[in-house]
């Protein structure tokens, strides 16, 4: 069985969930389904040569599908591991019951649709009847909408940076839920954040570069960390590039962008689908770029090294000062002073290294 949409009636969301219920009366054997789930995807990330790469969907939503005399029932449920993508499904073992291990393409507060219905995609393994292991289980390759599973393994990574004790939340007062809308066919590559419906979009051959999910989803999560929901009145920014001066409401939010994207990964790159980069560290030093706080670059350069060497790694303190409103860079660093006036120097500093003089 291979990558498909979830079917009417029988989809993820639609099958009923059996209670299995065992008592010291009644205990039979398990019969565990176990394997690896996997993506193959060309990779924007290793170089314009777009290598097919096979990574681990970490974090994934699956269930174990049971057909009964009833119908298809869930008797196990859960997500992939969120270091290797392993995974191990159990139920009572029964005669002659038929079990798939499938996989949507979700994880908690994201779902990852087709652009063009609007449903999940979804993966299953052939039918069993008995134990098995599958090993490694890889989704589609280049042709088919295996990406679904990159895109939900590269949210992952923005969801497993939360800074709540609230269980699934994004924050402590944000449990929004993200949905992206992809097109698995070729078609125009434009991805945006939508802000009038709160989805994200991403085109085609976009999802090939981890930096451009991520940047779409920092949109997402800048709009929604304020208290009421919002991105500032953003103006000037019809036409936008790392290193060219826009306005400073341009500039903040995607630089932001590309600061979530970068900080998440570890890699300061900006990287585009076809494999191209620009490179967002140390640009106090790139003499072509344009100055000052309405450069996207700078602003997340500035960003970077905040997280990096003032809160050690940590972006706790942003994402709290987000919860209001905050119009532009300038704002931001304001409110970060005013929050902890011992760091201005060092966040001035910083700023005049990326030739942002306040």
């Amino acid at each position: 069985m291979g990558v498909t949409r979830a079917l009417s009636g029988i989809g993820l969301a639609a099958v009923a969930v059996a209670a299995v219920v065992v008592t010291g009366h009644d205990v039979r054997p398990e019969a565990c389904l176990s394997g690896v789930l996997q993506y193959s995807s060309p990779d924007a990330e290793r170089g314009t040569d777009l290598p097919v790469t096979t990574a681990p969907a970490r974090r994934v939503d699956w269930e174990l599908v049971e057909q009964q005399s009833s119908g298809p029932v869930v008797v196990h449920r859960g997500q992939t591991d969120s270091a290797d993508g392993s995974w191990r499904a159990c139920a009572p073992e029964g005669p002659s019951r038929s079990m798939t291990f499938r996989s949507a393409s979700a994880l908690t507060r994201v779902t990852v649709v087709s652009d063009a219905d609007g449903e999940e995609f979804t993966y299953g393994t052939e039918a069993t009847t008995s134990s098995k292991d599958f090993g490694d289980v890889v989704v589609g390759d280049d042709h088919d909408p295996s990406q679904a599973w990159r895109i939900v393994d590269t949210l992952g990574v923005l969801y497993g940076r939360r800074s709540t004790g609230t269980p699934d939340c994004w924050t402590e007062s944000m449990c929004d839920p993200l949905v992206v809308r992809w097109a698995p066919k070729p078609g125009p590559d434009a991805s945006y954040f939508d802000e009038a419906t709160g989805e994200v979009i991403l085109g085609h051959t976009d999802v090939q570069s981890r930096h451009v999910i991520l940047h779409e989803a920092g949109h997402w999560f800048q709009s929604h960390l304020a208290e009421g929901g919002g991105l500032p009145e953003v103006v000037g920014c019809e036409k936008h590039s790392t290193p060219t001066a826009t306005t400073p409401t341009c500039a903040w939010t995607e630089g932001f962008a590309v600061a979530v994207a970068a900080h998440l990964l570890g890699d300061t790159r900006h990287v585009f689908d076809d494999g191209d980069s620009i490179d967002t560290g140390g640009v106090g030093e790139m003499a072509d770029w344009d100055d000052g706080d309405t450069v996207e670059g700078r602003v997340a350069g500035s960003l970077l090294d905040i997280w990096d060497r003032v809160d050690g790694g940590d972006w706790t303190s942003t994402v709290e000062i987000l919860g209001e409103p905050i119009e532009d860079f300038h704002a931001y660093v304001d409110a970060r002073i005013e929050r902890d006036p011992a760091q201005k120097d060092e966040i001035l500093a910083i700023l005049a290294q990326h030739t942002i003089d306040y």
